[in-house]
């Protein structure tokens, strides 16, 4: 994963815009309306991952030293699928996931797992690894959950009673990880979507030696 993070968000973008317009040979009609709406998703989604992703916020400390904030992935994510899911659905949930930088296990009902294989191979082609996008079958999804590696859960539960789910998240021990539903609109995938995927991360640079709070050194002298 580290691998994949250090790809600039470009980089990111190029391989995610081939892979989504890379479907399998389905029907033609329904492959074109598919295509269109991944497009047009990400293409919405690009402009906010430029803007917040690709380049640190500077923040001036008070003693001289530079601080740099910048936004990273969480970590893992657990990507449920159920029966009633739409696979196009959780491919942009795979592809915020993987924008942001994150790895998605993906936990899918028995359904879908003969297209979700066809599916990751497309990003698998365009250069993601494939560790960053593993299948399981939806009956692991409790040890999945139970994972200290994974930083978040991912679910289409607004298609059900998502209780069961939260249930199953609340008996995990350490720490506690969100519940990252999917939005009602397209409209709501925003910056603030994007955020549930990643976690703030500051650096400091400390400018004494080059002079930058020399003279609160000499005052207290």
């Amino acid at each position: 994963m580290k691998k994949w993070q250090s790809i600039s968000i470009d980089s990111r973008l190029i391989i995610l815009n081939q892979a989504v317009t890379q479907l399998p040979s389905i029907d033609k009609v329904l492959r074109e309306g598919l295509e269109r709406d991944l497009k047009a998703w990400l293409q919405a989604v690009e402009p906010i991952a430029r803007a917040k992703l690709a380049n640190p916020l500077t923040l001036p400390g008070p003693t001289g030293e530079e601080n740099k904030l910048s936004l990273q992935g969480r970590g893992p994510m657990a990507l449920v699928i159920t029966e009633q899911d739409r696979l196009i659905d959780a491919e942009k949930q795979i592809v915020s996931a993987l924008l942001c930088g994150c790895a998605a296990i993906i936990s899918a009902a028995d359904n879908h797992l003969d297209e979700l294989k066809q599916l990751v191979q497309r990003y698998v082609d365009r250069g993601v690894a494939g560790q960053l996008l593993p299948i399981e079958p939806l009956r692991q999804l409790p040890e999945l959950i139970g994972d200290n590696r994974v930083e978040g859960v991912i679910a289409n539960s607004l298609n059900a009673d998502s209780s069961v789910l939260r249930q199953t998240m609340a008996q995990r021990s350490g720490s506690i990880i969100p519940l990252i539903e999917w939005p009602q609109r397209n409209e709501d995938y925003s910056y603030h979507w994007l955020l549930w995927f990643l976690s703030e991360r500051t650096r400091t640079e400390n400018l004494v030696a080059r002079g930058g709070n020399t003279q609160l050194f000499n005052l207290a002298e």
